[in-house]
């Protein structure tokens, strides 16, 4: 450890090693439950102002952290997985 990283290098560390070990859906739980969504989707929606809203930025928002999480390389993997796993689609929250 890092002696001046202290006790955040310490709890980094053992929170990037526990995450890193959660199933898929459980890691996607955890980091919903850690990021601070409405603040994020808040400040999206101002940036985007009266711009194009066919989608909700809330579930755009769910979508992108849930693609990275999942570690996809495509939205259409991403999507395909959503599609065939019922869990999954439950989990983003679309």
């Amino acid at each position: 450890m890092d002696a001046q990283l202290g006790d955040a290098g310490a709890k980094a560390t053992v929170f990037q090693g526990d995450v890193e070990l959660l199933p898929d859906l459980e890691r996607l739980k955890f980091v919903r439950e850690n990021l601070p969504e409405s603040a994020v989707v808040d400040e999206l929606e101002r940036l985007r102002g009266r711009g194009w809203d066919d989608c909700l930025v809330s579930a755009m928002w769910r979508a992108l952290v849930a693609r990275v999480v999942l570690q996809h390389d495509t939205d259409a993997s991403f999507f395909a997985r959503v599609k065939s796993e019922p869990c999954a689609a439950v989990a983003v929250r679309f």
